[in-house]
């Protein structure tokens, strides 16, 4: 049958299947199928069904029995529904099944149908079902099909507005800094990253919480710290590699130095196995200019092993023992007193419950951790939250409450597999007292099996800083403190006095070169064209403002600030700001000042749209964005602050714009300042006596001082101290 089909160059194979369908040999089991599906419910659905056994679309509430008797026996008519898909518009196709096999086949209808189109897989046999998954998502992105983020980032994310400058055309092409870093190589795991060039017993990975979002969410005094819990899932991820079995365990773990996250930028470790005596070490790159590298976590890869099923743990009987429950709500905020601040993904305990020097926890997968949990053996969220219960509910409240305690070392760890959903952790103090506790962990499931068990946990109780109360603004500033000096006139050096140039005399200074500098950056140009745009664009903010939190307030004959605030319910702390806004619209003539009342005199009867008139301003002026940017800001957000909803200094200092840098370091109204400052500094050098230091405090610094790079031009070394403050 064969050798002609092949002849004739038709594709044939043998299937090696112990029945032939869709042929007579399937007539004898007719009547059984048929009387076994005659009951099936059929019914309509929302997405046309396109038939390989009728070659068409079909109706749902037509596929009962003798629709899948035909599909046993008559032929397959693929080409025929596929064609019916191609005249329909539909051309793309993706095959879900744990392996492509109608993906040929499709892709010669359309070639034969001359038709062009895209034929994808779901997943693909002996290949990393993440990276087929996420390329086939890729190729239905790009080509204008929309994805459902939701159910992959359950928590939201932000929208950035995009810029309202032409794009700049300019072609980057971002690499890895890393030495020896393949672009192409797969990672094994988000910690152990990809194996070492030359070696095969170390790992290589670029921790980066921009990437690896949730590590953001583990703050402890102000820091973000890579949790203990990783450094263990760290060394599951390599029990994995090199052990290849499902269970192990984990001897003498150690937590040696805290690994701080960096803010912008990603860090560089190392995972290093020796498997002589199957010891592993974890290192950062913490100073790159001068190699140093900095231990975090070491410890020891036992062999596998498996728990006894008889071994069971009886949840009832610690619910009885544990009869004190404590609120989740409660148990963060008792966290967040002592230090450690936990975002919503580690936020991990469901229900809680305390009894005498042991306690029982339900954990929950956070929302916040989306579905991007497959990698890992158990997330270290999860296990941290373990954790949390064993620093808390296990140990005395009233300790607690003064010291925070941070986990130091692990005796043991026995890992049985990764664990399901919901989880159960039991904790038990084995030792404590006011500078340190040892607990037992136990995690387990409904059934009461063990999966983890972290046997002699070591918390270590962390001291408050000693010195002045830094919650004390009073102990913020600098003081005058006399020290005793010899009497002796051998041990005294005499020195001229260095008393700074009085302020008439820095103006003076700085005025020989005024109208200079204002010509060459443009001041001139600046009050004859932009800033009354910027005055009639603050108006128009103001007029918005008021319009939302004042409805009524062109009908006002004359009123004072004090009683608009009061009749509108404005934030009274606010009432300096709320007469700087009307200021601006006297400024403008649309209200006139007699004494401490304001009077309308003209209204506009069309208020244009702020948007519209910012927009128009960038076009004219587009050197001003940062100041333009600035004000946009600030007046988006004016009615909120009015009402005492925002805090004015976020919308100005929020992160993640990063507005009051940009206005600083680059806008065209800062430059002059910045001149005025280096040339103060130039003539406060030239006035200083000989041997005596210049020295300069910046207070209320942002981003790290960005006044600081300009001032530091100017500044020798062997004659100026600067020090500066950094908000951030």
């Amino acid at each position: 049958m064969m050798a002609p089909l092949r002849q004739k160059e038709i594709f044939c194979r043998y299937l090696h299947v112990n029945y032939a369908f869709h042929s007579y040999q399937m007539d004898s089991v007719q009547k059984d199928l048929l009387k076994s599906l005659k009951d099936l419910p059929c019914k309509n659905g929302s997405i046309p069904f396109y038939s390989t056994v009728r070659g068409k679309i079909e109706r749902g509430d037509r596929l009962g029995a003798d629709y899948w008797w035909d599909n046993v026996r008559n032929p397959v008519r693929f080409f025929k529904a596929t064609e019916k898909l191609i005249q329909d518009g539909f051309t793309t196709f993706l095959e879900l099944s744990p392996h492509p096999v109608l993906g040929a086949n499709i892709s010669e209808c359309l070639s034969h149908l001359k038709q062009r189109g895209t034929v994808l897989p779901s997943l693909k046999h002996k290949e990393n079902d993440r990276k087929v998954m996420v390329n086939s998502l890729s190729a239905l992105y790009s080509q204008g099909h929309s994805v459902h983020w939701n159910a992959i980032y359950p928590g939201g994310g932000r929208c950035v507005s995009l810029p309202y400058y032409p794009w700049q055309r300019e072609r980057y092409w971002h690499e890895r800094e890393e030495k020896g870093y393949d672009s192409f190589a797969v990672d094994v795991h988000p910690f152990l990253g990809w194996e070492m060039e030359f070696s095969s017993s170390g790992w290589q990975c670029r921790i980066d919480k921009r990437d690896l979002t949730y590590l953001g969410d583990h703050v402890v005094k102000g820091l973000p710290i890579f949790p203990g819990a990783g450094f263990v899932e760290w060394a599951l991820a390599l029990a994995r590699r090199v052990k290849e079995g499902t269970t192990c365990i984990l001897d003498t773990i150690e937590f040696h130095n805290a690994l701080i996250l960096p803010r912008n930028k990603g860090l560089k470790t190392q995972m290093s196995y020796d498997s002589s005596d199957a010891s592993f070490k974890i290192h950062s790159l913490s100073d790159p200019a001068h190699q140093t590298w900095t231990l975090h976590a070491s410890g020891t890869l036992a062999d596998q092993f498996h728990l006894a099923d008889s071994e069971k743990i009886d949840l009832e009987a610690i619910k009885s023992r544990c009869a004190e429950e404590v609120v989740s709500t409660e148990l963060y905020e008792a966290f967040e007193k002592m230090g450690l601040i936990y975002g919503p993904a580690f936020q991990g305990v469901d229900k809680s419950w305390r009894g005498e020097g042991e306690a029982l926890a339900l954990l929950k997968q956070p929302k916040a951790l989306g579905i991007d949990v497959k990698p890992y053996q158990i997330h270290p969220a999860l296990l941290d939250a373990a954790f949390q219960v064993s620093a808390l509910l296990a140990l005395e409240p009233t300790a607690l409450t003064r010291k925070l305690f941070l986990p130091v070392s692990i005796d043991r760890v026995l890992f049985n597999g990764s664990p399901p959903h919901p989880l159960w952790v039991h904790v038990k103090a084995v030792e404590f007292n006011s500078g340190q506790a040892v607990v037992d962990i136990r995690l387990f499931d409904d059934a009461g099996k063990i999966w983890i068990e972290c046997r002699g946990l070591h918390l270590r109780a962390v001291n408050p800083p000693r010195g002045r109360d830094l919650q004390n603004p009073d102990n913020w500033l600098y003081e005058w403190r006399w020290e005793p000096c010899s009497k002796t006139a051998s041990a005294r050096q005499e020195k001229p006095a260095a008393f700074p140039p009085s302020p008439g005399r820095i103006t003076s200074a700085l005025n020989e070169d005024r109208d200079g500098l204002a010509r060459v950056l443009g001041r001139p140009g600046f009050y004859d064209s932009i800033e009354p745009g910027l005055n009639h664009l603050s108006a128009f903010y103001v007029l918005h403002a008021l319009k939302q939190l004042a409805p009524g307030f062109e009908s006002l004959t004359v009123f004072t600030t004090e009683s608009l605030i009061k009749q509108f319910k404005l934030n009274p702390k606010h009432a300096f700001y709320v007469d700087n806004c009307l200021r601006v619209l006297g400024n403008e003539g649309i209200l006139a000042r007699q004494d401490t009342q304001w009077k309308i005199v003209s209204i506009p009867e069309r208020i244009e749209n702020s948007q519209e008139v910012w927009k128009s301003l960038i076009e004219k002026f587009p050197a001003y964005l940062a100041e333009l940017n600035l004000l946009r800001l600030a007046g988006e957000n004016l009615a909120g602050v009015l009402k005492g909803g925002i805090e004015g200094l976020q919308t100005i200092f929020a992160e993640e714009d990063a507005v009051w840098e940009r206005l600083q370091q680059a806008a065209c109204s800062s430059r002059i300042y910045t001149l005025a400052l280096q040339k103060v500094i130039s003539f406060l050098l030239a006035t200083l006596p000989e041997g005596r230091k210049l020295r300069i405090l910046e207070i209320g610094g942002v981003a790290g001082g960005v006044n600081t790079p300009a001032v530091l031009q100017k500044c020798v070394p062997d004659r100026v101290e600067y020090v500066f403050t950094d908000s951030t």
